[in-house]
């Protein structure tokens, strides 16, 4: 429950889950059991969607909770892992400085990649890239593949300044470069 909710369960919670598990008292009735809680889980509200409950306290960070779930889902496009569950138990998420480093190690794991260009891709509207047409008549040099090396040239450019470059918006918005294949020098008419 925890890793599907991506919080822990409450005691009533739990008491609710175990009396839909049934007679657990056999191996078929525990396979059964678990067959019917995991499926009850997984048709949660709270699986299906991401619940933004914030601290009752007024603490000025959200719920440790939501935290998790929302630096995992910005950077990796997916649900918290057990160690970021484990800083949001262990109130390891109270501080700024505690989300910059549960944040940085989100970052440096392969993951990220992913999840950050996914979250760019998205942005600029670039999802359904491969959708997009233009008037063959006015601009006679747009075809397929056209299409597809402009798609793939934003892609790269982005991971460029995402992971090779200093991952600033500035450099995303002012980089002097690009990266032209002969399709697009010629597109371009670069030397």
């Amino acid at each position: 429950g925890k890793r599907l909710l991506r919080r822990p369960l409450s005691e009533a919670e739990l008491e609710l889950y175990l009396e839909g598990a049934g007679v657990l008292g056999t191996p078929e009735g525990f396979s059964e059991g678990v067959v019917r809680v995991v499926a009850t889980l997984l048709q949660s509200p709270e699986f299906l969607y991401r619940f933004e409950r914030t601290a009752a306290d007024g603490a000025p960070l959200p719920s440790p909770w939501v935290l998790a779930s929302r630096l995992s889902f910005l950077l990796w496009g997916s649900v918290p892992d057990p160690m970021l569950l484990d800083a949001a138990g262990g109130n390891a998420l109270a501080t700024p400085a505690d989300v910059e480093r549960e944040a940085r190690r989100l970052l440096a794991d392969n993951r990220a990649r992913r999840g950050l260009l996914h979250f760019y891709l998205q942005w600029l509207e670039l999802s359904d890239f491969s959708q997009v047409e233009k008037d063959r008549v006015l601009l006679s040099r747009w075809d397929d593949e056209l299409r597809d090396e402009l798609g793939r040239e934003t892609t790269r450019f982005l991971e460029a300044i995402l992971w090779e470059d200093d991952a600033r918006f500035e450099t995303l918005m002012t980089a002097p470069y690009t990266f032209a294949n002969a399709v697009l020098s010629d597109f371009y008419e670069l030397p």
